[in-house]
């Protein structure tokens, strides 16, 4: 039989105390927000390299070195 990840976690949850639920909560909401932060400055990142041709992939067939 297979268990579910989610169900098997809730189950662990109902045995927290109130203590624990509020920690997991705010470690939640921070994890969450460093998350977004690090991918949103991923995609920027990742734009500016292609924007200024600093892949590999982006420069054109045959060219050494493309402008910058």
């Amino acid at each position: 039989m297979l268990k579910r990840i989610a169900d098997l976690a809730n189950r662990a949850k109902a045995e927290w105390s109130e203590d624990a639920r509020k920690r997991y909560d705010a470690t939640s909401v921070s994890f969450d927000t460093r998350f977004a932060a690090r991918t949103e400055l991923g995609a920027m990142l990742a734009e500016g390299r292609k924007a200024h041709y600093l892949a590999q992939t982006d420069r054109p067939a045959g060219v050494a070195h493309w402008p910058g």
